[in-house]
């Protein structure tokens, strides 16, 4: 459905280990940008799926874009790694679904395209990834930081083989730096503007 997918439409997939539960579960997320019945017959491969637990699509406001994934408000501890995945092929779907995702509580595999693929109006550079792949835990007496650490590098090595260009400068980890996102010519930039702008480095982000 990615592959087809107009600008308007974005999709992800969730496979999410909530902690009160003891069933993974998978979830569908999608936005479109145009009239509800463009978006249900575009949306329409996924009626087929048998035994699904709950559908809340519906037309809404801009403003309540936020309730789509049901993130919690309240701030919390998190981990979180990235990686932009040239194309989801079965090596990549058997990476992710061959050993429970646990101690995370989720994994995205978000759709990659539109005006972020565009080189010409971003400093990103060439695309070369489909799709973004972002793991996420956070930390508990159960979900220790160690435990969720040791999940997400070995997710990393599952995917490494996988892993293209792509990775946008918001989902940079701890420890990672804009060069990992941004190529040399756009840091170069950045870091000229930077400089003019803000000499002291009163501003951080």
């Amino acid at each position: 459905m990615t592959a087809q997918a107009p600008d308007e439409l974005t999709i992800w997939l969730d496979l999410v280990h909530f902690p009160v539960s003891a069933t993974p579960l998978g979830a569908v997320d999608s936005t479109f940008l145009g009239a509800e019945e463009s978006a249900r017959e575009l949306l329409s491969p996924f009626d087929a799926i048998a035994g699904a637990i709950g559908d809340t699509r519906v037309a809404m406001s801009p403003a309540d874009l936020a309730t789509i994934t049901a993130d919690p408000i309240d701030p919390s501890p998190g981990i979180s790694s990235t990686l932009p995945i040239r194309v989801l092929d079965d090596g990549v779907i058997d990476a992710l679904v061959r050993d429970p995702i646990f101690p995370l509580l989720t994994v995205q595999v978000r759709q990659l395209g539109g005006a972020i693929s565009n080189e010409n109006q971003l400093p990103n550079g060439p695309l070369s990834s489909e799709h973004l792949i972002y793991l996420f835990g956070s930390p508990s007496a159960e979900r220790t930081a160690d435990r969720i650490k040791e999940r997400i590098a070995a997710f990393m090595d599952d995917l490494t083989p996988f892993t293209g260009h792509g990775k946008p400068l918001t989902f940079l980890a701890p420890g990672e730096e804009m060069a990992d996102a941004l190529p040399e010519k756009s840091v170069r930039e950045l870091a000229t503007i930077k400089q003019k702008c803000d000499p002291n480095r009163t501003l951080r982000s």
